[in-house]
């Protein structure tokens, strides 16, 4: 059976929904147009632009009556499509959304988030709409990946991953002429708050702090890197930390646009203990934090991590959860200022 274009009604002449067109089936009525000899709503548009050949089926509004109406409304159909094809407006109707998600990951930084994306892809999107062309996946089929998410008791941030993964690719979509809409845009997953307000957070900060110091008196590499977790950066942002976005003679450093969320570089003081960590193992160049191992970009922290739950008592500390602590010894010192 035929399926229709979302704007024109045109149905590409071959695939997995569609049948061969036989041009048997069908006369010249006009130049580039041919009708079908057994349903005058149905037409064939044949033609060339630059040498390259376009063969689409076209039906005919079903509220025209008329022959001669049925004729018009198909020469202005295939003045359109000319027109889209001439001004390289024509949508790429044959990418399905596997193939845009590995375009993309070609193209992307393998940065942690990408990697997660791949993960949440798999997971959630690809079974229901891999195999979709992109130009026709609509708002509801996303709507329902959320709902049975929901259903199976999945949280709303892990619901809102999903559209964070399909938003920038319908945006890749829109920007290379695969689609004309993105059904994303008006589709909304509220998270609630989920930053936890830690007690005693800045005794547990000082524990935390001189555990470092001590565990890793000896090894700069790691003191420095757990220093930058204790001052709020998060794991992304230490672990693609590069030695060019380091000033030594002004005591700064700043995080490029593409390694933090605000779309703007943002600039951060050194602490004296964090500059003296660093220029003991200083480079020119290059990431700061190279796994000793591989040579490559770090990644499981784990075994060391533990070293400083160990040392500082504070069991339930990790990289993420020192922006907890930052915050929460914030909000008690400035609650005990107001009070004294």
């Amino acid at each position: 059976m035929l399926k229709y274009h979302p704007k024109y009604h045109l149905v590409p002449p071959k695939g997995k929904n569609t049948m061969a067109i036989k041009m048997s089936d069908y006369e010249k009525v006009s130049d580039s147009i041919y009708r079908s000899k057994n349903d005058d709503s149905k037409f064939v548009f044949y033609f060339k632009v630059d040498n390259t050949k376009y063969r689409k089926v076209y039906v005919c509004n079903g509220q025209l009556k008329d022959k001669r109406d049925k004729l018009k409304d198909a020469t202005t159909a295939l003045l359109n499509y000319q027109n889209e094809i001439k001004n390289g407006d024509k949508i790429d109707e044959s990418v399905t959304l596997d193939k845009l998600f590995e375009m993309k990951i070609k193209v992307e930084k393998p940065t942690d988030w990408n990697i997660k994306k791949q993960w949440y892809y798999k997971a959630y999107i690809k079974d229901a709409l891999g195999s979709k062309k992109v130009s026709t996946i609509k708002k509801l089929q996303i709507q329902n990946i959320l709902a049975k998410m929901e259903k199976e008791g999945l949280k709303p941030r892990t619901q809102k991953a999903i559209i964070e993964v399909l938003k920038p690719l319908f945006r890749m979509a829109l920007e290379n002429k695969i689609c004309k809409e993105d059904p994303t845009q008006f589709i909304k997953v509220k998270v609630t708050d989920q930053k936890k307000v830690v007690i005693n957070a800045g005794e547990k900060f000082i524990k935390l702090y001189g555990a470092v110091m001590e565990v890793y008196q000896y090894d700069a590499f790691m003191r420095a890197l757990f220093l930058f977790a204790l001052i709020g950066r998060r794991k992304g942002e230490i672990l693609t930390l590069k030695w060019e976005n380091i000033d030594f003679e002004n005591n700064i450093y700043w995080l490029l646009s593409d390694d933090t969320k605000p779309d703007k570089n943002q600039k951060f003081s050194l602490s004296q203990d964090l500059r003296n960590a660093l220029m003991q193992f200083r480079q020119k160049s290059g990431l700061v934090f190279i796994s000793p191992i591989t040579g490559n970009k770090m990644q499981n922290l784990a075994r060391q991590v533990n070293k400083i739950r160990k040392a500082s008592g504070v069991t339930e500390w990790g990289l993420h959860y020192s922006r907890n602590i930052i915050v929460s010894a914030l909000c008690e010192r400035v609650s005990s200022d107001a009070f004294n």
